[in-house]
């Protein structure tokens, strides 16, 4: 009913295909979101304890197949999040965490890319400029994937994402 034009909810996978990642999520994160709505301490508890070695000080917010609205500027890809999950900690600094869920299914082979004038596949470019934007990569790694030897899969495209989001956004983002 809210789906926005660039989400990529589909009926289909989420209604039939109960061993794909989109209905795992729900299945997983749904409750988590409910919970949040009823009683936020309960929801904070939960994630306290699941994930203790991040500072959660309340959890804010749980959403589900998150793409940024301004994913053109970010990074130009429409992966999404499986499931995000803001917060604060101690300091009130806010966050998030992006999840992937995995269960029966490969990870993504798909890759980001743009034509050249050839009509060949190439590295996307706007990826590239996010991969050397964040720096978080060792050298060798980055250059590999500059040269296409790595090529920038569905976890890269989600981590830079995750990572491009959380600097628009001036949050601290974590990926799982």
């Amino acid at each position: 009913n809210n789906k926005k034009e660039y989400e990529t909810i589909e009926g289909d996978r989420l209604f039939n295909n109960l061993l794909s990642s989109q209905p795992m999520a729900f299945n997983l994160f749904c409750p988590l979101r409910q919970m949040r709505e009823e009683s936020p301490e309960t929801a904070t508890k939960v994630m306290k304890a699941a994930l203790p070695r991040y500072s959660i000080h309340e959890v804010t917010e749980v959403d589900l197949e998150f793409i940024p609205k301004e994913y053109k500027e970010l990074t130009g890809d429409k992966s999404a999040m499986d499931a995000i999950i803001r917060f604060e900690d101690e300091q009130g600094k806010k966050g998030f965490i992006a999840v992937e869920t995995k269960y029966s299914e490969n990870l993504g082979t798909n890759v980001a890319y743009d034509r050249d004038e050839k009509g060949n596949k190439i590295p996307r470019k706007q990826s590239l400029v996010v991969v050397q934007e964040l720096n978080c990569f060792k050298s060798d790694v980055e250059s590999r994937i500059m040269n296409g030897e790595v090529r920038l899969t569905q976890i890269y495209r989600n981590f830079l994402l995750s990572e491009k989001y959380g600097l628009y956004e001036g949050l601290n983002s974590y990926s799982i």
